[in-house]
Protein backbone atom coordinates (compact mmCIF):
# COMPACT_ATOMS: atom_id res chain seq x y z
CA UNK A 1 0.00 0.00 0.00
CA UNK A 2 1.78 3.24 -0.81
CA UNK A 3 1.12 6.24 0.81
CA UNK A 4 2.51 9.68 1.64
CA UNK A 5 4.26 10.70 4.94
CA UNK A 6 6.09 14.23 5.73
CA UNK A 7 9.54 14.44 7.25
CA UNK A 8 10.78 17.02 10.08
CA UNK A 9 10.82 19.60 7.45
CA UNK A 10 7.32 19.09 6.63
CA UNK A 11 8.20 17.99 2.60
CA UNK A 12 5.87 14.62 1.39
CA UNK A 13 7.82 11.55 1.21
CA UNK A 14 6.26 8.86 -0.45
CA UNK A 15 6.29 5.43 1.14
CA UNK A 16 5.14 1.60 0.88
CA UNK A 17 3.91 -0.48 3.81
CA UNK A 18 6.25 -2.96 4.39
CA UNK A 19 4.04 -6.23 3.58
CA UNK A 20 3.13 -8.79 6.53
CA UNK A 21 5.08 -11.78 4.97
CA UNK A 22 8.24 -9.24 5.60
CA UNK A 23 7.35 -7.93 8.77
CA UNK A 24 7.04 -11.98 10.34
CA UNK A 25 10.60 -12.57 8.73
CA UNK A 26 12.04 -9.95 10.26
CA UNK A 27 10.97 -10.68 14.01
CA UNK A 28 11.08 -14.23 13.62
CA UNK A 29 11.67 -17.76 11.69
CA UNK A 30 9.25 -19.55 9.99
CA UNK A 31 7.89 -22.46 11.30
CA UNK A 32 5.23 -25.46 9.82
CA UNK A 33 2.79 -24.00 12.33
CA UNK A 34 3.14 -20.08 11.58
CA UNK A 35 5.90 -17.78 13.62
CA UNK A 36 8.20 -17.88 16.05
CA UNK A 37 8.88 -14.97 18.18
CA UNK A 38 12.30 -13.79 18.73
CA UNK A 39 11.93 -14.41 22.31
CA UNK A 40 13.87 -15.96 25.54
CA UNK A 41 12.47 -19.24 26.86
CA UNK A 42 11.83 -20.42 30.46
CA UNK A 43 12.11 -23.87 31.58
CA UNK A 44 11.28 -25.36 34.55
CA UNK A 45 10.36 -28.86 35.94
CA UNK A 46 6.80 -30.05 35.93
CA UNK A 47 7.36 -33.56 37.64
CA UNK A 48 9.73 -35.81 36.00
CA UNK A 49 9.42 -33.55 32.88
CA UNK A 50 11.21 -30.36 31.42
CA UNK A 51 9.79 -27.91 29.91
CA UNK A 52 10.76 -25.16 28.02
CA UNK A 53 8.35 -22.21 27.31
CA UNK A 54 8.49 -18.93 25.26
CA UNK A 55 8.21 -15.91 27.53
CA UNK A 56 6.34 -13.72 25.21
CA UNK A 57 3.88 -16.48 23.93
CA UNK A 58 3.80 -18.87 26.36
CA UNK A 59 3.82 -21.56 24.16
CA UNK A 60 5.75 -25.03 24.99
CA UNK A 61 8.78 -24.83 23.04
CA UNK A 62 9.52 -28.47 23.96
CA UNK A 63 8.99 -30.88 26.71
CA UNK A 64 11.09 -34.18 27.79
CA UNK A 65 11.92 -36.47 30.67
CA UNK A 66 16.02 -35.89 29.79
CA UNK A 67 16.41 -32.35 30.68
CA UNK A 68 19.79 -31.79 27.95
CA UNK A 69 17.24 -32.35 25.02
CA UNK A 70 15.61 -29.97 26.46
CA UNK A 71 18.50 -27.29 27.36
CA UNK A 72 19.45 -27.86 24.22
CA UNK A 73 17.02 -27.78 21.59
CA UNK A 74 16.45 -24.31 23.23
CA UNK A 75 19.65 -22.84 23.30
CA UNK A 76 19.65 -24.16 19.47
CA UNK A 77 16.81 -21.70 18.97
CA UNK A 78 18.71 -18.75 20.79
CA UNK A 79 21.35 -19.55 18.13
CA UNK A 80 19.34 -19.20 15.39
CA UNK A 81 17.68 -15.94 16.29
CA UNK A 82 21.17 -14.51 17.08
CA UNK A 83 20.85 -14.45 21.01
CA UNK A 84 18.33 -14.10 23.88
CA UNK A 85 18.17 -16.05 27.43
CA UNK A 86 17.40 -18.98 28.82
CA UNK A 87 16.07 -18.59 32.39
CA UNK A 88 15.62 -21.96 34.47
CA UNK A 89 13.54 -22.06 37.23
CA UNK A 90 14.64 -23.81 40.13
CA UNK A 91 14.75 -27.27 40.40
CA UNK A 92 17.52 -30.53 39.95
CA UNK A 93 18.50 -30.87 36.58
CA UNK A 94 20.81 -34.26 35.55
CA UNK A 95 23.05 -33.15 32.72
CA UNK A 96 23.63 -36.32 30.90
CA UNK A 97 25.77 -34.37 27.72
CA UNK A 98 27.34 -31.35 27.88
CA UNK A 99 25.27 -28.31 26.92
CA UNK A 100 27.13 -26.34 23.95
CA UNK A 101 26.28 -22.26 24.81
CA UNK A 102 26.18 -20.51 21.74
CA UNK A 103 27.42 -16.69 21.77
CA UNK A 104 25.42 -13.45 22.79
CA UNK A 105 23.06 -16.07 24.84
CA UNK A 106 22.45 -16.17 28.96
CA UNK A 107 21.73 -18.71 30.71
CA UNK A 108 20.38 -17.26 34.16
CA UNK A 109 18.91 -19.77 37.17
CA UNK A 110 16.92 -18.58 39.95
CA UNK A 111 20.07 -18.80 42.25
CA UNK A 112 21.58 -22.09 43.93
CA UNK A 113 18.45 -23.59 44.01
CA UNK A 114 18.52 -24.10 40.17
CA UNK A 115 21.50 -27.08 40.11
CA UNK A 116 22.69 -28.38 36.86
CA UNK A 117 23.59 -31.93 38.00
CA UNK A 118 26.33 -33.92 36.41
CA UNK A 119 24.68 -37.19 34.94
CA UNK A 120 26.27 -40.94 35.39
CA UNK A 121 25.90 -41.05 31.47
CA UNK A 122 27.68 -37.73 30.30
CA UNK A 123 30.97 -38.96 28.74
CA UNK A 124 32.65 -35.41 28.46
CA UNK A 125 32.03 -34.73 32.00
CA UNK A 126 31.32 -31.24 31.31
CA UNK A 127 28.00 -29.07 32.43
CA UNK A 128 28.30 -26.13 30.13
CA UNK A 129 30.94 -25.53 27.19
CA UNK A 130 31.10 -22.30 24.84
CA UNK A 131 33.45 -22.71 21.90
CA UNK A 132 34.77 -19.92 19.78
CA UNK A 133 31.97 -17.70 20.74
CA UNK A 134 31.69 -14.15 22.02
CA UNK A 135 28.76 -12.43 24.20
CA UNK A 136 28.11 -15.39 26.43
CA UNK A 137 27.18 -14.51 30.12
CA UNK A 138 26.36 -17.08 32.28
CA UNK A 139 24.83 -16.51 36.12
CA UNK A 140 22.80 -17.31 38.80
CA UNK A 141 22.92 -21.22 39.13
CA UNK A 142 24.99 -24.13 40.72
CA UNK A 143 26.31 -26.92 38.81
CA UNK A 144 27.66 -29.89 41.06
CA UNK A 145 29.86 -33.05 40.10
CA UNK A 146 29.86 -36.33 40.40
CA UNK A 147 33.14 -38.18 42.46
CA UNK A 148 33.01 -41.02 39.51
CA UNK A 149 34.30 -39.02 36.73
CA UNK A 150 37.76 -39.63 36.09
CA UNK A 151 38.04 -35.71 34.19
CA UNK A 152 35.27 -33.09 34.73
CA UNK A 153 34.29 -29.59 34.95
CA UNK A 154 31.33 -27.44 35.75
CA UNK A 155 31.92 -24.32 33.02
CA UNK A 156 34.62 -24.47 29.83
CA UNK A 157 34.91 -21.62 28.13
CA UNK A 158 36.95 -22.93 25.15
CA UNK A 159 38.68 -19.56 22.57
CA UNK A 160 36.12 -17.54 24.14
CA UNK A 161 36.13 -13.33 24.00
CA UNK A 162 33.62 -11.15 26.19
CA UNK A 163 32.03 -13.43 27.87
CA UNK A 164 30.94 -13.52 31.69
CA UNK A 165 31.01 -15.61 34.57
CA UNK A 166 28.94 -14.31 37.44
CA UNK A 167 27.15 -15.65 41.14
CA UNK A 168 27.62 -19.37 39.84
CA UNK A 169 28.48 -21.97 41.93
CA UNK A 170 30.48 -24.70 40.86
CA UNK A 171 31.45 -28.00 43.10
CA UNK A 172 32.87 -31.30 43.77
CA UNK A 173 34.16 -31.70 39.98
CA UNK A 174 36.81 -34.10 39.59
CA UNK A 175 38.54 -31.22 37.07
CA UNK A 176 37.83 -27.85 37.45
CA UNK A 177 35.00 -25.92 38.72
CA UNK A 178 35.55 -23.37 36.23
CA UNK A 179 37.87 -24.04 32.76
CA UNK A 180 38.95 -20.45 30.94
CA UNK A 181 41.25 -22.13 28.20
CA UNK A 182 42.37 -21.88 24.56
CA UNK A 183 43.29 -18.34 23.57
CA UNK A 184 39.85 -16.78 25.49
CA UNK A 185 40.53 -13.21 26.27
CA UNK A 186 38.48 -10.12 27.92
CA UNK A 187 36.61 -12.78 30.00
CA UNK A 188 34.66 -11.48 33.80
CA UNK A 189 35.03 -13.97 36.36
CA UNK A 190 32.61 -12.16 38.58
CA UNK A 191 31.19 -13.26 42.56
CA UNK A 192 31.71 -17.05 41.51
CA UNK A 193 31.92 -19.56 44.43
CA UNK A 194 33.79 -23.05 44.10
CA UNK A 195 33.98 -25.93 46.36
CA UNK A 196 35.56 -29.14 46.49
CA UNK A 197 36.69 -29.49 43.17
CA UNK A 198 39.94 -31.92 42.61
CA UNK A 199 42.50 -30.02 40.73
CA UNK A 200 41.56 -26.73 41.03
CA UNK A 201 38.17 -23.99 41.91
CA UNK A 202 38.72 -22.28 38.76
CA UNK A 203 41.39 -22.14 36.41
CA UNK A 204 42.69 -20.33 33.21
CA UNK A 205 44.79 -22.39 30.68
CA UNK A 206 46.77 -22.05 27.56
CA UNK A 207 45.59 -17.87 27.18
CA UNK A 208 48.72 -16.67 25.95
CA UNK A 209 49.60 -15.87 22.14
CA UNK A 210 48.07 -16.59 18.88
CA UNK A 211 44.39 -16.38 19.99
CA UNK A 212 41.35 -15.40 18.43
CA UNK A 213 41.26 -11.96 20.33
CA UNK A 214 44.87 -11.25 19.47
CA UNK A 215 48.14 -11.86 21.97
CA UNK A 216 48.49 -11.42 25.38
CA UNK A 217 44.71 -10.11 26.06
CA UNK A 218 43.41 -9.91 29.71
CA UNK A 219 40.85 -11.94 31.84
CA UNK A 220 39.69 -10.50 34.98
CA UNK A 221 38.62 -12.47 37.74
CA UNK A 222 37.17 -10.57 41.00
CA UNK A 223 35.23 -10.96 44.17
CA UNK A 224 35.42 -14.82 43.82
CA UNK A 225 35.37 -17.36 46.63
CA UNK A 226 37.14 -20.63 46.87
CA UNK A 227 35.63 -23.04 49.74
CA UNK A 228 37.72 -26.16 50.67
CA UNK A 229 38.88 -27.43 47.41
CA UNK A 230 40.67 -30.61 47.26
CA UNK A 231 43.36 -29.01 44.93
CA UNK A 232 44.04 -25.43 44.13
CA UNK A 233 41.63 -22.50 44.85
CA UNK A 234 42.84 -20.52 41.84
CA UNK A 235 45.30 -21.37 39.10
CA UNK A 236 46.76 -19.67 36.19
CA UNK A 237 48.91 -22.16 33.53
CA UNK A 238 50.06 -20.04 30.56
CA UNK A 239 47.62 -17.74 30.98
CA UNK A 240 49.35 -14.22 31.00
CA UNK A 241 47.75 -10.50 31.75
CA UNK A 242 45.31 -12.32 34.39
CA UNK A 243 43.81 -10.20 37.31
CA UNK A 244 43.10 -11.31 40.36
CA UNK A 245 40.98 -9.17 42.90
CA UNK A 246 39.34 -9.46 45.63
CA UNK A 247 39.22 -12.52 45.88
CA UNK A 248 39.28 -15.37 48.70
CA UNK A 249 40.40 -18.65 49.59
CA UNK A 250 39.42 -20.81 52.58
CA UNK A 251 41.41 -24.30 53.39
CA UNK A 252 42.38 -25.27 50.08
CA UNK A 253 44.14 -28.73 50.30
CA UNK A 254 46.39 -27.58 47.48
CA UNK A 255 48.05 -24.00 46.64
CA UNK A 256 45.65 -20.73 47.55
CA UNK A 257 46.94 -18.75 44.29
CA UNK A 258 48.98 -20.81 41.59
CA UNK A 259 50.75 -18.66 38.99
CA UNK A 260 52.99 -21.37 36.87
CA UNK A 261 54.07 -21.75 33.43
CA UNK A 262 54.83 -18.77 32.13
CA UNK A 263 51.96 -16.61 33.26
CA UNK A 264 53.43 -13.57 32.70
CA UNK A 265 52.10 -10.04 33.74
CA UNK A 266 49.53 -11.30 37.08
CA UNK A 267 47.99 -9.16 39.25
CA UNK A 268 47.24 -10.48 42.76
CA UNK A 269 45.67 -7.17 44.12
CA UNK A 270 43.73 -7.51 47.80
CA UNK A 271 42.84 -11.31 47.90
CA UNK A 272 42.92 -13.12 51.27
CA UNK A 273 44.15 -17.17 51.81
CA UNK A 274 43.58 -18.46 54.94
CA UNK A 275 44.23 -21.82 56.35
CA UNK A 276 45.43 -23.35 53.09
CA UNK A 277 47.22 -27.06 52.93
CA UNK A 278 50.23 -25.53 51.26
CA UNK A 279 51.19 -21.97 50.29
CA UNK A 280 49.11 -18.89 50.25
CA UNK A 281 50.76 -17.93 46.74
CA UNK A 282 53.66 -19.75 44.66
CA UNK A 283 54.70 -17.82 41.44
CA UNK A 284 56.37 -20.89 39.51
CA UNK A 285 58.16 -19.45 35.87
CA UNK A 286 55.79 -16.49 35.63
CA UNK A 287 57.31 -13.33 35.15
CA UNK A 288 56.16 -9.84 35.74
CA UNK A 289 54.04 -10.71 38.68
CA UNK A 290 52.63 -7.85 41.13
CA UNK A 291 51.47 -8.70 44.54
CA UNK A 292 50.00 -6.34 46.28
CA UNK A 293 47.92 -5.37 49.64
CA UNK A 294 47.13 -9.43 49.89
CA UNK A 295 46.27 -10.71 53.23
CA UNK A 296 47.79 -14.42 53.54
CA UNK A 297 47.54 -15.99 56.88
CA UNK A 298 47.59 -19.21 58.76
CA UNK A 299 48.86 -21.77 55.87
CA UNK A 300 50.86 -25.01 56.38
CA UNK A 301 53.36 -23.84 53.64
CA UNK A 302 55.30 -20.71 52.87
CA UNK A 303 53.18 -17.32 52.74
CA UNK A 304 54.28 -16.87 49.03
CA UNK A 305 56.67 -19.04 47.10
CA UNK A 306 58.86 -16.97 43.63
CA UNK A 307 60.61 -19.73 42.16
CA UNK A 308 62.45 -18.61 38.41
CA UNK A 309 60.41 -15.22 38.29
CA UNK A 310 62.00 -12.33 36.57
CA UNK A 311 60.73 -8.73 37.72
CA UNK A 312 58.07 -8.53 40.21
CA UNK A 313 56.46 -5.90 43.58
CA UNK A 314 55.77 -7.98 46.43
CA UNK A 315 54.40 -4.77 48.43
CA UNK A 316 52.26 -3.79 50.80
CA UNK A 317 50.78 -7.47 51.89
CA UNK A 318 50.95 -9.51 55.41
CA UNK A 319 52.22 -12.83 55.53
CA UNK A 320 50.50 -13.80 58.77
CA UNK A 321 51.26 -17.23 60.85
CA UNK A 322 53.48 -18.58 57.93
CA UNK A 323 53.53 -22.90 58.57
CA UNK A 324 51.09 -22.84 60.97
CA UNK A 325 51.25 -24.79 64.16
CA UNK A 326 52.67 -27.95 61.47
CA UNK A 327 56.20 -28.88 61.14
CA UNK A 328 58.33 -28.37 59.25
CA UNK A 329 58.75 -24.70 60.03
CA UNK A 330 58.85 -22.07 57.10
CA UNK A 331 59.48 -18.96 55.95
CA UNK A 332 57.36 -15.86 55.18
CA UNK A 333 58.56 -15.12 51.45
CA UNK A 334 60.84 -18.02 49.93
CA UNK A 335 62.71 -16.48 47.00
CA UNK A 336 64.97 -19.11 44.60
CA UNK A 337 66.17 -20.91 41.70
CA UNK A 338 67.03 -17.74 39.44
CA UNK A 339 64.32 -15.25 40.84
CA UNK A 340 66.09 -11.59 39.77
CA UNK A 341 64.84 -8.19 39.65
CA UNK A 342 62.35 -8.32 42.18
CA UNK A 343 60.93 -5.29 44.67
CA UNK A 344 59.86 -6.89 47.86
CA UNK A 345 58.77 -3.90 50.31
CA UNK A 346 56.77 -2.84 52.59
CA UNK A 347 55.23 -6.08 53.82
CA UNK A 348 54.00 -7.32 57.63
CA UNK A 349 55.36 -10.94 57.73
CA UNK A 350 54.90 -12.10 61.07
CA UNK A 351 53.57 -15.16 63.34
CA UNK A 352 51.49 -14.78 66.40
CA UNK A 353 53.16 -16.57 69.88
CA UNK A 354 49.99 -19.59 68.91
CA UNK A 355 52.05 -20.28 66.18
CA UNK A 356 55.58 -22.01 65.17
CA UNK A 357 57.82 -19.30 64.42
CA UNK A 358 59.38 -18.81 60.89
CA UNK A 359 62.74 -19.93 60.41
CA UNK A 360 63.04 -16.72 58.52
CA UNK A 361 60.59 -13.87 57.59
CA UNK A 362 62.72 -13.54 53.78
CA UNK A 363 65.05 -16.19 52.44
CA UNK A 364 66.51 -15.30 48.68
CA UNK A 365 68.64 -18.25 47.78
CA UNK A 366 72.36 -17.45 46.14
CA UNK A 367 71.01 -18.44 42.73
CA UNK A 368 69.16 -15.33 42.57
CA UNK A 369 70.33 -11.99 41.65
CA UNK A 370 69.44 -8.38 41.33
CA UNK A 371 66.80 -8.25 43.84
CA UNK A 372 65.87 -5.19 46.41
CA UNK A 373 64.18 -6.29 49.98
CA UNK A 374 63.66 -2.92 51.79
CA UNK A 375 61.04 -1.36 54.56
CA UNK A 376 59.55 -4.69 55.71
CA UNK A 377 58.74 -5.78 59.55
CA UNK A 378 59.33 -9.15 60.39
CA UNK A 379 58.26 -10.46 63.48
CA UNK A 380 59.18 -14.33 65.41
CA UNK A 381 61.62 -16.24 63.57
CA UNK A 382 64.41 -18.50 64.81
CA UNK A 383 67.05 -17.91 62.46
CA UNK A 384 67.74 -14.28 60.97
CA UNK A 385 64.89 -11.63 59.93
CA UNK A 386 66.11 -11.66 56.06
CA UNK A 387 68.26 -13.83 55.01
CA UNK A 388 70.01 -12.63 51.44
CA UNK A 389 72.36 -15.05 49.27
CA UNK A 390 71.80 -13.19 45.66
CA UNK A 391 74.37 -11.46 44.08
CA UNK A 392 73.64 -7.66 44.02
CA UNK A 393 70.73 -7.93 45.91
CA UNK A 394 69.81 -4.55 48.09
CA UNK A 395 68.78 -5.15 51.48
CA UNK A 396 68.04 -2.04 53.82
CA UNK A 397 65.25 -1.00 56.65
CA UNK A 398 64.42 -4.17 57.45
CA UNK A 399 62.94 -4.46 60.69
CA UNK A 400 63.13 -7.66 62.71
CA UNK A 401 61.70 -8.37 66.01
CA UNK A 402 62.71 -12.54 66.72
CA UNK A 403 60.53 -13.05 69.81
CA UNK A 404 56.68 -13.33 69.37
CA UNK A 405 54.38 -10.78 70.48
CA UNK A 406 51.93 -12.15 73.55
CA UNK A 407 48.46 -12.25 72.86
CA UNK A 408 46.36 -12.87 75.95
CA UNK A 409 44.39 -15.85 74.46
CA UNK A 410 47.64 -17.49 72.99
CA UNK A 411 49.35 -20.72 74.08
CA UNK A 412 53.15 -20.73 73.14
CA UNK A 413 53.86 -22.63 70.31
CA UNK A 414 53.81 -26.76 71.06
CA UNK A 415 54.93 -29.26 69.57
CA UNK A 416 52.09 -30.47 66.64
CA UNK A 417 51.15 -33.72 68.14
CA UNK A 418 50.50 -32.22 71.70
CA UNK A 419 48.57 -29.48 70.11
CA UNK A 420 46.72 -32.02 68.10
CA UNK A 421 45.65 -33.68 71.35
CA UNK A 422 44.14 -30.00 72.04
CA UNK A 423 42.51 -29.68 69.02
CA UNK A 424 43.86 -26.30 68.63
CA UNK A 425 44.93 -26.81 64.73
CA UNK A 426 42.57 -26.34 62.07
CA UNK A 427 41.03 -29.05 60.18
CA UNK A 428 39.13 -29.60 56.95
CA UNK A 429 36.34 -31.07 58.72
CA UNK A 430 34.48 -28.43 59.64
CA UNK A 431 34.16 -26.87 56.26
CA UNK A 432 33.51 -30.25 55.22
CA UNK A 433 30.14 -30.51 57.17
CA UNK A 434 29.15 -27.20 56.09
CA UNK A 435 29.79 -28.60 52.10
CA UNK A 436 28.15 -31.50 52.94
CA UNK A 437 24.62 -29.16 53.96
CA UNK A 438 25.09 -27.35 50.93
CA UNK A 439 25.21 -30.30 48.69
CA UNK A 440 21.92 -31.33 46.04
Amino acid sequence: MAGVMRNVLGLAVPFVAISLTVARYAIGEQTRGGVQMVQGYMVYRQDDVTVARGRVDGNVLIQDTDAIVVLQKTLDVLERNRGGELFIESGVYEINKSALVPGLVSVRGSGRSTVLKLGNENAEGVILIAKGKEGVVLSDFSCQGIASHDQSAGIILDSCGDCEIRNVYTRDFSGYGIWVRNGSFMNKLVNNTTSGNDQAGTCLMDNAEGGRGGNYVPNLIIGCTSIGEDGNAFELNLSQCTNIVGCQAYQPKGYGFYVRRQSNSTVLAGNRCFQGAKNGIIADCSHEINVTGNNICWNWGHGIELRGVTWGVISGNEFIDNGGRKEPRKYGIYVHTDTKCVQISGNAIFNWEGHQPMIAGIYESEDCRDNQIMDNVINYYTDKSVFSAGKNTKVANNMGIAEPYVHPSFEPFQPESKRQKLGLPFTHDTVQKFLDLTKQ
